[in-house]
């Protein structure tokens, strides 16, 4: 993810964080170390460190994990109809080898079995609280 899109995620937090420290959560997201986060940053390995022990600076910073990773999940959900399709392809293309077809089947049923049992689990659950809302 580039740096403006991580800005954004981490700008907008809720809590109040000094004008320094929303860049470098932006940087300790997009940095693979607190050493280069603090580079990109200006500031040193040691403060970086010390301001992610201060609560709201690790509030925002889990804040802006959290909707990195929401973000990154939707990317995926996005990308999960062009892979089905792809799987489908797979397996309908009489010109793909056999080992290859066979393996698009195998997908196909086994992520069809689980969205099944998680559709099931889900039923159920809901059935459980309608029924305890029942109760009260």
């Amino acid at each position: 993810m580039n740096h403006s899109k991580m800005t954004m995620i981490s700008s907008g937090h809720g809590s109040k964080i000094g004008n320094k420290m929303e860049p470098a959560i932006a940087a300790i997201l997009s940095h693979d170390s607190i050493e280069a986060a603090a580079k990109a940053t200006g500031v040193s390995a040691n403060t970086l460190l010390r301001w992610m022990k201060e609560p709201k600076f690790e509030a925002a910073l889990s804040a802006a994990r959290f909707t990195m990773f929401q973000y990154a999940m939707g990317r995926l959900q996005n990308a999960a109809t062009d892979a089905a399709e792809m799987l489908i392809g797979l397996m309908k293309d009489k010109k793909s080898p056999l080992t290859v077809r066979l393996n698009a089947a195998q997908m196909i049923l086994q992520h069809a079995k689980r969205a099944a049992k998680a559709e099931d689990l889900e039923g159920r659950i809901k059935d459980l609280e309608r029924k305890l809302a029942a109760r009260r």
